[in-house]
């Protein structure tokens, strides 16, 4: 008789038989069309529908409110924030807000100058879209004139000078690819991962296991690289439509935006085993599911801004794991294509719900 084999052996052993796992699955993925098709060519239809109507919204004007604080600034912020097709968002610089009209994110940057200087807004706008920069400052000088009113009685308190600067063309659709791209790292995971391990529980596959050479940790690990290798295959697709097909002005670091993408998968794959651990049959899975992914789905920015909810309802959603991969996507295609301290805020979220619901998944997690 030979000898048995050595640790070496085995760990080759079950690296050949995890690899083989990953291609089966891999491959059974591949031949269910309805699969194929809910988990690329439905967000892609998404993507297009949603792209092409989104421009016919309703009106609204961004703005990033830059300057000293003071009566001015404090006025601003009161009462134009007051108006619904008025968003404030406060920065910290000129150059701040200048980026956020260079990059989308803002529609104008208003100025506001010191309370010891001529009091005169200077507001900067997008050059190259000039017809969203030209409803965007009509208004905004309407605006500035009744602050005039209603700062003195008579006008004009506060003067306006309107200058251009040199961006991108940013419309809706570049505002839903980083979303759909969010969502998509979603709905593969919860639904591609949860559904199949409760499956695979309710018809004792993970228990035959036991009986094998295999742990029956290798499947699960198999079926966690065959989802995070598919979602992003398909991620990759959609983002080519995105941008060389429908001419989505937004921009691709391949790194930052990779890591971000892995980590959101991961966060909402740990989502899926703790949901797999509560299921206990195929039938309970699916509208735990639901009930997990449909408020985020709808709420966590990916048709609309957070920003447009009542103060209440963001303060909640801003914690939704859908909201922080939302958010950092959109960051990183948009704004700047590095992790800053905003971005890495985000990441730190998505970190913190995948240690969570990790925990939650050991201690629920059942194999049959």
């Amino acid at each position: 008789m030979g000898d048995p084999p050595g640790p070496a052996t085995s760990r080759t052993r079950h690296l050949t038989a995890f690899l083989r796992l990953t291609r089966a699955l891999t491959l059974t993925f591949v031949r269910n069309r309805q699969g194929v098709f809910w988990s690329f060519f439905f967000p892609v239809l998404l993507m297009v529908v949603f792209g092409f109507l989104g421009g016919q919204g309703a009106f609204h004007v961004d703005i990033a409110l830059a300057g000293p604080p003071g009566p001015v600034h404090r006025l601003i912020r009161e009462d134009l924030g007051h108006v619904p097709i008025f968003t404030i968002h406060p920065v910290k610089s000129v150059a701040q807000g200048l980026g956020q009209v260079v990059h989308g994110t803002a529609d104008v940057a208003m100025i506001v100058p010191p309370p010891t200087a001529p009091q005169v807004l200077k507001v900067y706008y997008n050059s190259s879209s000039y017809i969203g920069a030209q409803e965007s400052l009509s208004a905004v000088r309407f605006a500035v004139a009744e602050l005039n009113v209603a700062m003195s009685g008579r006008p004009p308190a506060l003067g306006i000078v309107t200058r251009p600067v040199a961006g991108r063309d940013v419309n809706y659709l570049a505002f839903l690819v980083p979303g759909i791209l969010a969502l998509m790292a979603m709905q593969n995971s919860l639904f591609g991962l949860a559904t199949t391990v409760v499956r695979w529980k309710e018809r004792g596959v993970l228990r035959r296991f036991f009986a094998t050479p295999l742990p029956p940790s290798t499947l699960l690990s198999a079926l966690v690289v065959n989802q995070l290798v598919i979602g992003l295959v398909t991620l990759a697709i959609v983002l080519f439509i995105g941008t060389v097909i429908l001419h989505a002005q937004v921009l691709v670091p391949v790194f930052p935006l990779l890591v971000t993408l892995v980590l959101g998968i991961a966060a909402f794959q740990a989502l899926s085993f703790m949901i797999a651990g509560f299921a206990r049959t195929t039938e309970a899975v699916i509208p735990m599911v639901n009930l997990v992914s449909f408020p985020m789905m709808f709420l966590s920015g990916i048709w609309f801004p957070v920003s447009s909810l009542p103060a209440g309802v963001a303060a909640v959603v801003k914690l939704f794991p859908l909201t922080f991969l939302t958010s950092a996507t959109r960051a990183l295609m948009s704004t700047t294509p590095r992790f800053t301290a905003a971005i890495r805020g985000d990441l730190v979220g998505l970190a913190v719900w995948l240690i969570v619901t990790s925990a939650v998944a050991v201690r629920t997690w059942r194999w049959e």
